[in-house]
């Protein structure tokens, strides 16, 4: 462990930032983080006046506690300067606002959902500058559908903020939008909005946004749509407006939900594409720090034409530094790489740190990195088929080992042909990727073009079709919910394991023991409490009404929603 924090400097660093950011959003006061934040600087000095290396050595701890209070604080203000830029001076007023469209508008069922940058608010006596992000739902008609980045409206509406029902395990709207620099929402029907001028967008974003339109026509070019289109789409560009729920049950109850989201698996193969297509620029020192300079720049372009995505960042962030090690011929410490990373984005944008995405691709890198290499170890195939199952095979569990906790605490499910559905989507996803990036290049070129769109359709198809088939195999989700607590114990068993792993001790295994002991205790207690337990819920719904008579192990469910009704009952 001492070896570990020695040579991870970026681990302590991270730690300490996000405990910051995590008691901020717990509304620690900002006298309390300019108290210790003081007090830090205060240890810097005392321990910098030291003058003889036997002191300093003595009084380490100070420059540790130093460094911990200081980056506390700092990303204590962070959080405090994030929460405080998204919040709406005119909240719950009537008035006609000036707003500007700053991402491309959403066709929803109903509505055209636009995030706006609101300008102004005028009113009966005066004209206020705002300067805040809002979602707008605008009634769906003809005009709302030909709303477009830069377009600027005026509105005769009221900002409000977005209402949670505070419904058992349901999903806090208001804190998500929070957490994104948004506080208010507003609804404006057709006759209520009027479109003024559009304003021409030369920011990078904007340029990003067009150079992803331009590929997402590549593929309609070819002829490929509907759920082909929808999975190309997401997982080679982040483009996720084309799923359908249909499609995104499907890879979501697989366990293969990781594929349509682009991060590090895309970035990784996109990394190795790369290399391999610079391999004939040839060897030396000038050769090398060029290939891996245009590598780096490449992989900084594909993150922004996927929209900048926290995982997208953080997996070309991590490339992007081993590409940089690359050049000086260094071999860094891959878990100093990764905190690295995690410590950049979370100074960025401390909100980071509270996205489920965030934490599931951080839990899902660690545990690759760290048990792949002593899963693979247990057998040694001399067949290279059998080797390459056997590495596949490795990676799934490890990465389910990392993730398992938290998205049984999150979304309550657990896919039991995880592995299998891995066995397919993998493969098929490193194809496509091959394919869709050889389709870029050769689209202007006649039959060529249409000769791979064909191949890559028919992949599609293929991967569609093993996902679905897998999907109403038996027992192919197992719901369950486990609290907070559970959670942590979870991952506690996890890092004793890794502790074990390392010193082989008795005392290892007993806290282990010990750890499952306590969580079965959990569960049982829970369950005792689900027998016993006689409630009436009524749940606040928008669309339907739903009453919830729980008694013991029966539930009666009354509702004028039949897919209500089963979420309800699927425990049962």
């Amino acid at each position: 462990m001492k070896n570990f924090l020695h040579n991870t400097p970026f681990f302590r660093l991270t730690v300490a930032l996000s405990i910051g950011i995590i008691a901020s959003f717990f509304n620690i006061s900002i006298w309390w983080l300019l108290s210790l934040f003081l007090i830090g600087v205060v240890l810097f000095v005392l321990f910098f006046l030291q003058k003889k290396e036997q002191l300093i050595f003595h009084y380490n701890w100070i420059f540790g506690l130093a460094t911990f209070l200081t980056l506390f604080s700092i990303g204590g203000f962070l959080t405090h300067k994030q929460l405080e830029s998204s919040s709406f001076p005119y909240k719950n007023k009537q008035g006609f606002f000036i707003v500007k469209i700053i991402e491309q508008p959403i066709d929803k069922p109903k509505s055209t959902m636009i995030k706006a940058n609101v300008i102004s608010l005028q009113d009966s006596s005066s004209i206020k500058e705002i300067n805040k992000k809002a979602i707008i739902y605008l009634e769906k008609d003809s005009l709302s559908t030909l709303l477009k980045r830069g377009d600027v409206i005026i509105m005769q509406t009221s900002f409000n903020e977005p209402k949670n029902y505070n419904n058992p395990e349901a999903f806090n709207y208001k804190d998500y939008l929070k957490r994104k620099g948004i506080e208010v929402t507003a609804y404006c029907k057709t006759n209520m909005w009027q479109h003024i001028t559009h304003e021409k967008d030369i920011s990078l974003f904007s340029i990003a946004e067009k150079s992803r339109s331009h590929l997402l026509n590549i593929y309609k070019k070819f002829g490929i749509k509907d759920n082909e289109f929808g999975i190309i789409a997401a997982l080679t560009l982040g483009y996720k407006d084309a799923l359908s729920p249909e499609l995104r049950e499907s890879f979501s109850t697989t366990g293969a939900m990781h594929v349509l989201a682009v991060s590090g698996l895309h970035v990784g193969i996109i990394f190795v594409v790369l290399g391999i297509f610079l391999k004939p620029l040839g060897e030396g020192r000038k050769r090398n720090i060029f290939k891996n300079l245009l590598i780096i720049l490449l992989l900084w372009i594909f993150a922004f034409i996927t929209g900048l995505s926290p995982s997208v960042c953080r997996a070309t962030l991590m490339f992007s530094l081993v590409a940089f090690a690359n050049i000086f011929n260094r071999q860094s410490s891959i878990y100093n790489t990764i905190f690295f990373s995690a410590f950049v984005l979370l100074l960025i944008n401390p909100s980071f740190l509270l996205e489920v995405g965030f934490q599931l691709s951080y839990c899902a890198v660690i545990a690759i990195v760290y048990f792949q290499p002593k899963f693979a170890n247990l057998w040694h195939p001399k067949n290279k088929i059998l080797k390459w199952c056997w590495d596949l095979t490795c990676v799934s569990i490890v990465a389910q080992i990392g993730t398992a906790p938290f998205a049984m605490y999150y979304f309550h499910q657990f896919p039991n042909y995880f592995l299998l559905s891995n066995f397919i989507v993998i493969p098929a996803a490193s194809i496509l990727i091959y394919l869709a990036i050889t389709l870029f290049l050769t689209s202007f070129i006649p039959y060529i073009g249409a000769s791979i769109a064909f191949i890559l359709n028919y992949t599609l198809k293929f991967l569609y079709l093993g996902i679905s088939g897998i999907e109403h195999l038996p027992n192919a989700l197992t719901t369950l919910y486990i609290s907070k607590e559970e959670t942590l114990i979870l991952y506690s068993i996890v890092i004793v394991a890794i502790i074990w792993c390392e010193k082989k001790n008795f005392a290892s295994i007993l806290t282990i023991l010990i750890l499952m002991v306590t969580f079965c205790s959990f569960r049982l207690y829970n369950h005792y409490q689900n027998f016993t337990t006689q409630e009436v819920v009524i749940f606040k719904h928008n669309k339907a009404n739903i009453i919830n008579f729980v008694s013991g192990n029966e539930n009666i469910v009354i509702t004028n929603d039949s897919t209500e009704a089963q979420k309800l009952a699927n425990t049962f």
